[in-house]
């Protein structure tokens, strides 16, 4: 069973069609996971000034 060159084709474009969804899902996961990165180094520094003005706050009673 052979494929003649419009299968051939069709299945070609298929298969790249499938590569490139894949690509763009794990372009979309990386760029969701640096996102998470940087929401979580905000809320540490947010996190870090709030214990920093607790501790000035403390220290200055």
């Amino acid at each position: 069973m052979s494929l003649d060159t419009q299968e051939l084709a069709i299945f070609t474009t298929g298969y790249a069609y499938a590569l490139m969804q894949s690509l763009i899902q794990a372009t979309l996961l990386i760029s969701s996971i640096s996102l998470l990165r940087v929401q979580a180094e905000i809320s540490s520094i947010s996190l870090l000034r709030v214990q920093a003005e607790t501790c000035r706050q403390a220290s200055s009673f």
